[in-house]
């Protein structure tokens, strides 16, 4: 079946898949010259990569990633030859900033990660909902992705994920999430999104929710016109007071960023 959200066409050959099939074509040819034979495994590896970078999706490209320096590693051991180290380390060493490293704009050495506690975050979120009842359902307000992959929860995905949890945890239900968007990837699905009252409403109904997220930023989602069709504010989250927690992650943005827990 046509799927509903769709992820955005990239570039058939782009520059960082240039840049990684120069990485590879360089072991390719220095293995060939070593060893006087092709790596047949490697380049089979490469061809399911250029499958799925060219023609047909079946895995992200982190994944790709792993799957040829995994072979390239295995290849080279079973070389036994140190000659082709050199090479090998060229090939899986690439510049983190074309790996897709997104927590700053990396060219040489990746900074230490540093583990971030998300307890005060989950007690912010525990404090939002606590007026919500054991059993209850909860869903978001946001915008129609409009078919689009990337636009799914309104480029806030990566926030929804410890008020789903913290919810669970409860006994409480948000939706959608991500399980809500796999069952309901068909063409003619249901729409689940919207930000006016009305539409939202119409979700409410569709979930069987009494209580709705509603985000505002940027003055997007004016409260009062919620508040105007019968809505009433249970509680209000704050999102600027947990923003140190994102500062070295470039795509989270929570600027300004309210969300309003809603009653009909």
């Amino acid at each position: 079946a046509e799927p509903k959200y769709k992820r955005k066409k990239t570039k058939a050959f782009d520059a960082r898949k240039a840049y990684f099939l120069l990485l590879f074509i360089q072991y390719t040819i220095s293995y060939y010259f070593i060893q006087k034979e092709l790596p047949t495994l490697f380049i089979v590896a490469f061809i399911i990569y250029l499958i799925n970078a060219l023609k047909i999706r079946f895995a992200d490209d982190q994944s790709m990633y792993m799957l040829l320096l995994s072979v390239i590693a295995i290849t080279t051991l079973y070389a036994q030859t140190w000659l082709l180290l050199p090479f090998m380390w060229v090939a899986i060493s690439p510049i983190p900033l074309l790996v897709g490293y997104d927590h700053m704009k990396v060219l040489d050495i990746l900074p230490i990660a540093k583990p971030i506690s998300l307890a005060s975050l989950k007690e912010g979120i525990s404090n939002f909902l606590q007026s919500v009842p054991s059993k209850s359902n909860i869903i978001y307000a946001l915008d129609n992705p409009e078919g689009q992959y990337e636009k799914l929860f309104a480029g806030y995905r990566h926030l929804i994920e410890v008020p789903i949890y913290v919810a669970m945890l409860k006994k409480i239900k948000i939706s959608p999430d991500w399980w809500t968007v796999f069952e309901l990837n068909y063409k003619d699905a249901p729409n689940i999104w919207g930000t006016t009252p009305q539409r939202v409403e119409e979700n409410m109904s569709y979930f069987k929710a009494d209580y709705v997220i509603v985000y505002q930023n940027d003055n997007k989602n004016n409260i009062q016109d919620f508040i105007a069709e019968g809505f009433s504010v249970v509680e209000k989250f704050q999102w600027n007071d947990y923003a140190y927690l994102f500062e070295e992650y470039k795509k989270i943005k929570v600027d300004d960023l309210v969300w309003y827990l809603l009653k009909k």
